[in-house]
């Protein structure tokens, strides 16, 4: 991509700014950041907002997906890039590279379209959206992509064999742990059939399993982490449902 007196270039350890020497002695190449791919552009479901998704692999070896807000990249973007800083993104601090940056996502050319939902849960009836996949089939391509920098503690580990067998054969008739199980699945069917959600208290001494049949519920949908705490603030709360609308919200 030609830029200001040279060009910008995506290589195999990153994106440079290169400049070529008047006087034969090789091309100025400088870092603008580590490796980055522009995957697409994304509107929202509302048709209001629009970013650019980008997705890099930090120092180990994680794949990191953000949806970029264009918004952000407008004026002083210096807010996005210490967002893909703290992701693991190696940015320049040279203030010329980092205006190289904002020029090559702002005119990094994109055919493919996604839509994002800041919303967990359900869509049209027909589609689930979570942070990390979507379930059932639409004719748009639908992402997630939160507003507040929330950890969701969404994820997959083994097999559903493995979790049948490991975890749910040994409860045997244990009538809590089983309760809590179904109570984990039923959230995601509230809508479907048209009936109102609620919550349920676990309440007793120490030692008798109320932590085990969170974990256990849990297990439904992600780590150990899924499990709330309760020593956090009402705008924490707020958003910790928000994550888990549609779905169980444990603490």
């Amino acid at each position: 991509m030609k830029y200001e007196k040279g060009y910008i270039e995506q290589c195999i350890d990153g994106l440079y700014y290169i400049v070529e020497s008047k006087y034969g002695s090789g091309p100025k190449r400088e870092q603008i950041c580590s490796p980055m791919k522009v995957v697409a552009q994304s509107q929202n479901i509302d048709k209001t907002n629009w970013s650019i998704i980008l997705e890099w692999l930090d120092k180990s070896n994680t794949l990191h997906r953000w949806s970029v807000p264009k918004e952000l990249m407008q004026g002083d973007s210096r807010k996005y890039r210490r967002d893909l800083a703290r992701r693991g993104l190696v940015v320049s601090t040279k203030k010329y590279l980092q205006d190289a940056l904002d020029f090559y996502l702002n005119n990094h050319p994109t055919e493919k379209l996604l839509i994002f939902t800041n919303r967990v849960g359900w869509h049209d009836d027909d589609v689930f959206v979570m942070p990390n996949r979507t379930y059932g089939e639409t004719n748009k391509d639908i992402t997630y992509q939160s507003e507040k920098s929330l950890s969701h503690a969404y994820g997959e580990k083994g097999t559903l064999e493995e979790w049948r067998e490991k975890l749910c054969s040994p409860l045997g008739n244990q009538s809590r742990l089983n309760f809590a199980i179904s109570c984990a699945f039923a959230g995601s069917l509230l809508k479907l059939l048209d009936i109102e959600g609620g919550g349920f208290h676990i309440v007793g001494k120490s030692s008798i399993g109320k932590s085990v049949s969170l974990h256990v519920a849990a297990s439904i949908w992600g780590s150990r982490d899924y499990v709330r705490n309760w020593n956090t603030t009402k705008n924490a709360i707020e958003a910790l449902a928000s994550i888990c609308n549609d779905g169980a919200l444990m603490m």
